[in-house]
């Protein structure tokens, strides 16, 4: 790169000088020869010009495309390593398109050869001797630009930050009503949503292209106005320039090559300049970019975690949003036991499970896995201790083998649960059935016993099931709850269910009310006794 500055200042200073030589020298006194050899010369570095410009923009494309990687790969990276809370709040899929539409705008920084800009001062310095050696007089008039630019530059680019973050809050707005929508499609087709959905997509499209439009006039302004200036200078030059040839003091072909190059040494300027204006501009971008960096990412100890023997809550409660969804819950699972946790809509069955899964972190209180805070194992080591339905279970978009088999290790005896993998045997393709975006080509039963084969595919010990068969047949559901009594592939079992049936046999059940912990009924333990009778409604539990 260092090299090619030198190239460009050397090549630019000299130029100059070449052009007023084939003027004064060789078209004035008709001399051929000394024409043609000054015309091969800028043909020579002319040639030269376009080949270095060649060599710097692909240096250029080549930064540019690798700083673009790198800050995608690591916003899609910190996307996925940051609380899970910020999900719940903002959904991951406008919390990344936010980040990703900062990074594109930071990017248009590349696209005008800012990456290379102290090339562009080295061409600067070459070609501003050269017209100060050519005439020291008509270069202060040119320089004198340069203030004047850099004053209406200033002016126009405190603007251009406020539409820059105008035109970044309208996109904010879009993707998350672009979230919205997409997890929301079914809704929109049953309750005859589509076009209010799509009025309200217009108004959002009209305010980003009001937005849009004034940025870009105010670009075109930015322009106008600077090339505007340089028009009345350089008319003006001419005038100046007849003066001092009457003078004696600048020849014809002096001041046709001091004006022929002039520009030379404005458009390096110009270039920097304009830096300064999409540096302002960009300023929105960059100060989101850093807030969305600033995320918290899950925290990780650093022990390993390799079994468990007890799970342990101390304490615990949560809040989130300013509400208080557990509190003061006290408990603990020891090896070999199964636990089902019931309770009404909302009494924070689910919340539970999330926070032994370090999904949400507690707001007070411990959790601990064999007396240790489950904070302070390696998350990833601890995670891959648990076999895991949740209640909103999401299937990749490949086969079902794909989706049974995160690990990229085969199918193995998981296969042999019956209830579990039957159905798939009608499907000529078996386990190499496309199940669709999402499991779209799969009923609700079908998504969940593949799921299921999921979780007993990862051969871990702890065994964590959050309403597993709420869509399951009535045979399914007893297969099931004899899966669940037989099993002893596990060291924990823990369910969370509405389902009478697999209660039988559980060492502990747990009931949760309102956030609290109910009632704790342990095998061969008295405790409040439970009427299901209509357990098609989730929240239909009665305790006597």
């Amino acid at each position: 790169m260092m090299l090619l500055a030198l190239l460009i200042s050397a090549l630019a200073s000299i130029t100059p000088f070449i052009s007023q030589s084939m003027i004064d020298k060789g078209l004035v006194p008709l001399q051929i020869p000394h024409v043609v050899y000054c015309a091969l010369l800028l043909i020579l570095f002319y040639v030269s010009k376009q080949l270095i410009e060649y060599l710097q923009k692909k240096v250029e494309i080549t930064i540019s495309n690798d700083i673009g990687k790198k800050l995608q790969v690591k916003a899609i990276s910190h996307g996925m390593k940051i609380k899970s809370t910020y999900y719940k709040e903002h959904g991951i899929y406008k919390i990344i398109s936010d980040a990703f539409f900062d990074i594109g705008a930071i990017l248009t920084i590349a696209q005008n050869q800012f990456l290379t800009v102290f090339i562009l001062a080295f061409e600067i310095v070459g070609v501003g001797i050269g017209l100060y050696l050519l005439d020291w007089r008509l270069a202060l008039c040119v320089t004198a630009l340069i203030p004047i630019k850099y004053l209406l530059n200033s002016f126009l680019s405190k603007r251009a930050e406020r539409l820059s973050r105008e035109v970044r809050d309208q996109n904010k707005a879009y993707h998350r009503w672009l979230d919205d929508v997409v997890q929301g499609i079914i809704d929109i087709k049953l309750w005859g949503l589509h076009e209010k959905k799509v009025q309200e997509y217009s108004e959002l499209v009209s305010e980003i292209n009001h937005a849009s439009k004034k940025q870009q006039l105010l670009q075109t302004k930015n322009n106008s106005l600077s090339t505007s200036v340089e028009q009345v200078v350089f008319t003006g030059l001419y005038i100046v320039g007849a003066y001092l040839i009457l003078g004696g003091s600048l020849t014809l072909g002096g001041l046709i090559s001091f004006l022929s190059f002039a520009s030379y040494l404005l458009l390096p300027v110009t270039i920097l300049l304009q830096l300064k204006y999409i540096l302002r501009q960009i300023t929105p971008n960059v100060d989101s970019l850093k807030a969305f960096f600033q995320m918290e990412e899950e925290t990780s100890g650093q022990l390993p975690a390799d079994g468990a023997g007890c799970i342990e809550f101390s304490h615990v409660s949560l809040e989130l949003g300013g509400k208080r969804i557990l509190q003061d819950i006290s408990f603990s699972l020891h090896r070999g036991e199964k636990i089902a946790v019931i309770g009404e809509n909302g009494s924070g069955k689910s919340t539970l499970i999330n926070l032994i899964l370090r999904l949400y972190e507690p707001t007070s209180g411990q959790i601990l896995l064999n007396g240790v805070p489950i904070q302070n194992y390696e998350i990833e080591a601890y995670r891959r201790l648990f076999n895991v339905v949740t209640q909103g279970i999401h299937l990749f978009n490949g086969t079902i083998r794909e989706n049974v088999c995160l690990d990229d290790n085969p199918l193995g005896e998981e296969t042999e649960i019956s209830f579990c993998s039957d159905f798939i045997g009608r499907w000529q393709e078996e386990f190499d059935t496309p199940v669709g975006n999402d499991g779209t080509k799969l009923s609700g039963g079908e998504r969940q016993k593949i799921a299921l084969l999921r979780a007993l595919h990862r051969k871990a010990k702890i065994l964590i099931l959050d309403e597993p068969t709420s869509s399951y047949d009535i045979e399914s559901s007893a297969n099931f709850d004899n899966f669940i009594k037989e099993t002893e592939a596990f060291d924990l079992v823990l369910i969370v269910t509405h389902h009478l049936g697999v209660l039988d046999g559980m060492d502990q059940v747990i009931e949760l009310q309102d956030g609290k912990i109910a009632d704790i009924k342990k095998e061969g333990q008295p405790g409040r006794q439970c009427d299901y009778q209509n357990l098609s409604d989730a929240g239909s539990e009665v305790c006597l």
